[in-house]
């Protein structure tokens, strides 16, 4: 791996590792219009490290959160920056107890799937899969024993609340972690 590029949606998360390896600032937009801030750089062993935040909501002035925010920055960040060896989606997250997960726990993700895109199908199934999606994560377990890491299937939904469908879906899929930006 020589060069990745971390997604994160909120300041307060990209803002320790754009000071840790000194990035600096991308000045041009990435996407017109678009409240996306970026640094790149390099971080240890010659890494190519680009970070890309989702910005600021004007309207509102917090963080922009959730799924759709998180895929538009990952589809201008691919634009701005290219190929890249990796995108990772980094950031806070809730996670269960019950499935071993304590506080300060760090998760590398199994797979990813969407609790709460429910899309009933009883004819074919097929809408209710895609609903889901059930996004594998590249295969790298090797590289979570070595740093550190643990791995479970996160779960991602446009809240961060959660009704008693979805901790029923959660709990059916084996989740382990409960986000708002990963699949």
């Amino acid at each position: 791996v020589q060069s990745v590029t971390l997604i994160m949606a909120m300041e307060q998360e990209a803002a320790p590792i754009v000071a840790r390896f000194a990035l600096q600032r991308v000045e041009e937009s990435f996407l017109n219009g678009a409240p996306f801030v970026a640094w790149t750089g390099l971080a240890e062993k010659g890494l190519k490290l680009n970070v890309v935040w989702c910005g600021y909501d004007k309207r509102f002035g917090v963080n922009n959160v959730a799924t759709t925010a998180a895929a538009v920055a990952a589809y201008a960040a691919v634009v701005a920056f290219g190929r890249v060896d990796l995108i990772i989606s980094a950031g806070t997250a809730g996670a269960f107890g019950q499935r071993g997960a304590k506080i300060c726990d760090v998760f590398m993700s199994s797979k990813c799937i969407f609790h709460s895109r429910r899309i009933p199908d009883s004819v074919t199934g097929v809408l209710e899969e895609y609903g889901f999606g059930h996004f594998r994560s590249p295969p790298l377990y090797r590289l979570a024993r070595e740093v550190g890491l643990h791995v479970g299937v996160v779960s991602t939904a446009d809240s961060l609340d959660c009704n008693p469908t979805d901790m029923s879906l959660l709990l059916a899929e084996g989740a382990v972690v409960k986000e708002m930006e990963a699949a």
